[in-house]
């Protein structure tokens, strides 16, 4: 992800592109409004403009992350918020052992919380696959690749959050325990294998909803709307 701001760089002692880059500056069009107009007065990318066909313009700064401030009030909202992200960013500073802790702690809670979310789905998709399917995948390829990647991707940041963070703490605070100068913290390590166990309840009561769901659609398009109804009380 790449940020620019052009006066800090101009700040920037080292920079290579020396000289006066001001004086090069010149009003140009901005393509993102361009584009948005060529979209809204168009068809199929392509517009009239004074009897004269255009299209779309391609950005140097496609595939970058970028946004666009449209006025002062939002560029003063994304520097405000760039410089709480900055500052959120600063820790081992003195005295903010015990905010740093609790930052980890809300960290961990937000992954438990998606993760337990996601085990439960997983484990509910399994259960209706062996059930109904014969073992056969029954979501669809493309969402079930995705599904997989998103999952990966989710424990591969609790592998990182757990070794690069707070198991640092944790070492930290088993230290400080050992020479008297500390008290004992909970865990902050997050256990998957743990909580993939924790789920199956969970899951069994997940893949009877999806289920009941499915069958009350299917029995409301055959019209018997009663007792699709039923079924859906069942989980209201």
């Amino acid at each position: 992800m790449a940020y620019v701001n052009f006066d800090d760089y101009l700040k920037w002692r080292g920079r290579s592109n020396t000289g006066d880059l001001k004086a090069a500056m010149r009003p140009v069009m901005v393509i993102t409004q361009w584009n948005l107009w060529v979209q809204e007065h168009g068809h199929e990318g392509e517009g009239t403009l004074a009897e004269v066909t255009v299209g779309k313009l391609d950005c140097h700064l496609d595939g970058y992350q970028y946004r666009v401030c449209r006025d002062a009030g939002d560029l003063k909202e994304e520097v405000g918020q760039r410089g709480f992200l900055q500052e959120s960013l600063q820790v081992g500073k003195p005295g903010d052992d015990e905010q740093f802790r609790q930052r980890a702690e809300n960290w961990r809670e937000l992954g438990l919380g998606f993760l337990t979310e996601i085990y439960t789905l997983r484990g509910s998709i399994e259960l209706i696959n062996d059930r109904y399917f014969d073992g056969q995948q029954a979501l669809f390829p493309a969402v079930a690749e995705n599904f997989a990647d998103l999952l990966a991707l989710a424990e591969n940041t609790v592998d990182i959050f757990n070794e690069s963070l707070a198991g640092d703490i944790e070492c930290l605070e088993r230290l400080l325990i050992e020479t008297g100068d500390g008290q004992d913290e909970s865990s902050l390590t997050i256990d998957l294998a743990g909580l993939v166990e924790n789920v199956q309840g969970a899951t069994k009561g997940q893949a009877a909803y999806l289920v009941d769901m499915a069958k009350a659609d299917a029995l409301d398009l055959l019209g018997e709307t009663r007792r699709a109804w039923e079924l859906v009380d069942c989980h209201v």
